[in-house]
């Protein structure tokens, strides 16, 4: 009797299953009717580089925006409005890897040189030194200095000597003493992003012919250090100060294998919301540099005190938990 039960529900099952393509094959089942809920919009973001997208409101207008992470590439923050149109915001509010040099950071974009003078910028993970259409100049003269090892990519019209130097414990630092002539090119691809890269242009070049990054901004002397990349993972969104503008806390990885020797370049992000835009809270915030290579992050108040607190899961399967003070400071 069990035997027939059984061979009985597989024939019931078999003839659900034919009875079910049968109705898909004729148009009878709704199967898929995501054309009549959605409509499509173009949306311009970066994707170069991307890692993670998502939306929040951070104008809090019940309209969503959205946001992208793009390790240490360009990323997004798209402010939508009620034409279901979308604005970036990512360089007026502040929101970039570096608030002093915006927009300047690794891209699959080159600037655009159609002035005289040299560019210096990131380009697939590679730096950039051009000279363009010098005039009354027999040759661009510099050094730059990275702790990092590099490889020299491309070398055009470019006369270069390098010094490498070791530091104390595993650190090495490479110097490149470089000479561009005409249009001359000069691209280094340092093992690690996101390390320090320090610039010494000579003075014969007038400093309003220096352009950095895709904005082309011009530094405020000839020496100058180009803003460290932070490798953005994922974004953490709450009002954690509760002064009624959204903050952000961005995690970070990066650096694989070598976490230890640059811990302390490893600054987090906190990103503090205002009238303005988003300003750099991280370093008065309280929260302690970690050799954490952290992908997620979460606002909680676990202790139901009305304050946030912040969980930071990191890759070497060891958390983090910061609990907030009164003044808004974080201890771990």
């Amino acid at each position: 009797m069990k035997d027939f039960l059984t061979i009985r529900n597989k024939i019931y099952f078999f003839i659900a299953i034919v009875a079910f393509v049968a109705l898909l094959s004729i148009g009878l089942y709704p199967f898929d009717r995501t054309s009549d809920w959605f409509v499509q919009e173009n949306i311009s973001l970066k994707g170069y580089n991307l890692f993670d997208l998502g939306v929040v409101d951070l104008n809090e207008d019940f309209i969503f925006d959205i946001f992208t992470t793009n390790h240490t590439a360009l990323s997004s923050l798209m402010l939508g409005n009620e034409n279901h149109e979308f604005t970036d915001v990512v360089s007026k509010w502040g929101f970039n890897h570096n608030a002093e040099y915006p927009e300047l950071a690794d891209s699959n974009t080159q600037p655009s040189m159609n002035v005289p003078g040299v560019y210096i910028y990131w380009y697939q993970r590679t730096l950039y030194i051009r000279s363009y259409n010098i005039r009354d100049k027999s040759s661009i003269k510099g050094k730059i200095a990275l702790l990092s090892p590099i490889t020299i990519k491309q070398q055009k019209s470019a006369k270069i000597d390098i010094t490498e130097q070791k530091l104390s414990g595993s650190d090495l630092k490479n110097t490149v003493n470089f000479e561009l002539q005409g249009n001359g090119l000069l691209a280094i691809a340092p093992r690690f992003m996101g390390i320090p890269v320090s610039f010494n242009i000579n003075n014969d070049l007038p400093l309003n012919q220096i352009y950095l990054g895709i904005k082309k901004i011009r530094p405020q002397s000839y020496s100058f250090d180009l803003p460290v990349l932070r490798d953005r993972h994922s974004i953490s969104w709450a009002d954690y100060n509760g002064d009624g503008y959204i903050d952000a806390f961005i995690t970070r990885s990066g650096l694989p294998g070598s976490i230890e020797r640059f811990r302390r370049l490893y600054s987090r992000h906190l990103l503090s919301g205002s009238k303005e835009g988003f300003k750099d809270s991280t370093g008065k915030s309280g929260l302690v540099e970690t050799a954490c290579r952290s992908v997620q992050a979460s606002w909680v108040d676990f202790n139901q005190d009305d304050q946030l607190e912040l969980y930071v899961v990191c890759r070497d399967d060891t958390t983090r938990l910061y609990q907030q003070q009164t003044k808004r400071w974080f201890f771990f």
